[in-house]
């Protein structure tokens, strides 16, 4: 990035604009993630020419390594417009559920108006196979905030799996604000006059104490 600030960001955009075309999918990758780096330092959005050009390297590929760092810029840049939410939701259909997963995260933290059709996928992903996965999936739900409350008991359910607690504990977080909401119905299945909603309560305040492990080990 040194070089480019010497020359200039603007002068070099053309000839960044046609290394996209080029056939190896390293050069289109760099690329993708210089304009990704340039995202973050810009305060103004790219020119319509350049998201457009970023977008189609999304939809016009089954390179994966295009696919994500496609996936990585429209999300730095925070290009919501309809193409790209279409794209994204396409990729949602992809058969590498890695690169699915991340698609599902920048439309949900893009806000964009298709977004539960990501909300839904992400808590599908939950019972993968792959801990990779359900823990972007669980990341993906805590992006919602408190839009995801109905899905704290899932989230729950996964803070049994060493490999994807710390990122359930994370995603309950976010999305109760803090832990007091959970530790409230603890309290109250424990209270309950019912033996099973006791022996609920009572799981469930373990679980919250490793969430809580989990978080400080986060930190």
């Amino acid at each position: 990035m040194g070089r480019l600030d010497a020359i200039g960001f603007e002068r070099c955009l053309p000839i960044m604009l046609q290394l996209l075309d080029e056939s190896d999918p390293q050069v289109s990758q760099l690329v993708l993630s210089v304009f990704g780096e340039q995202a973050l330092r810009k305060t103004e959005p790219f020119p319509i020419d350049v998201k457009r050009r970023i977008v189609s390297c999304l939809a016009n590929t089954t390179d994966t390594l295009i696919i994500q760092a496609a996936i990585s810029t429209i999300q730095t840049a925070r290009i919501a417009d309809e193409e790209a939410v279409v794209a994204l939701n396409c990729i949602l259909e992809h058969s590498n559920r890695h690169l699915a997963i991340e698609a599902a995260i920048a439309l949900i933290e893009l806000q964009a108006p298709s977004s539960q059709a990501a909300e839904h996928f992400a808590l599908v992903q939950l019972e993968n196979a792959d801990p990779m996965i359900r823990s972007l999936a669980a990341e993906a739900l805590g992006l919602l905030g408190v839009k995801a409350a109905e899905h704290v008991p899932r989230l729950v359910a996964i803070l049994n799996y060493p490999d994807t607690d710390k990122a359930a504990a994370r995603a309950i977080a976010k999305i109760t604000g803090d832990l007091s909401d959970l530790i409230e119905i603890a309290d109250g299945n424990c209270q309950s006059s019912d033996s099973g909603e006791r022996l609920a309560g009572r799981e469930l305040h373990s679980q919250i104490a490793r969430m809580q492990d989990n978080l400080h080990q986060a930190d």
